[in-house]
């Protein structure tokens, strides 16, 4: 019968350090909704190149004189140093397969340094500015997430 309450005794004590250690582990938890930082928010360059350009864009949309190429324009208003056409610069729909044409018309701007690539696209006298820090250990090694195909 010793034995028994010897068990029931260690049992009840097992319980008790199981509980206090549950309530050590969540009272040291970290938050959960924590923000992690993209690596477009660590590039100071990439924020002030795509201010710059957007500026551009608007002084290049009131102006009359018609562009040959807005990201060669661009390129020479800008004072980053770095950025530079993109090799493959043809229409980009038909070079990756894009599913939709938000990409036809356009042409790609990069900095191969800090990996942050541009795409403008001008479509029904609009352009449209897109850009990214491309992630260089993704499958899709030199685009951006929004140009992947699902």
């Amino acid at each position: 019968m010793s034995y028994l309450y010897a068990g029931m005794g260690i049992a009840m004590m097992s319980g008790i350090v199981a509980m206090l250690q549950i309530a050590y582990n969540i009272n040291n938890l970290s938050p959960i909704n924590y923000q992690v930082e993209s690596n477009y928010q660590k590039e100071t360059l990439a924020i002030e190149f795509d201010l710059e350009s957007l500026i551009a864009i608007e002084e290049i949309k009131s102006d009359t004189e018609e562009i040959d190429n807005i990201c060669d324009e661009i390129i020479s208003r800008s004072s980053r140093s770095g950025y530079l056409l993109d090799p493959s610069n043809t229409d980009i729909s038909d070079n990756y397969g894009f599913l939709d044409d938000r990409f036809s018309d356009s042409c790609i701007v990069v900095n191969a340094d800090i990996r942050h690539r541009v795409i403008i696209s001008h479509n029904n006298d609009e352009y449209n500015y897109y850009s990214c820090i491309y992630d260089p250990f993704s499958i899709y090694t030199n685009y951006c997430t929004f140009e992947e195909i699902d």
